[in-house]
């Protein structure tokens, strides 16, 4: 599947899109 990951820390925040 197609779905959005939002790694959270310190400064902010990344995302990336992940398939499964």
């Amino acid at each position: 599947s197609d779905n959005s990951v939002v790694l959270r820390y310190g400064d902010g925040e990344y995302s990336y899109p992940v398939v499964d």
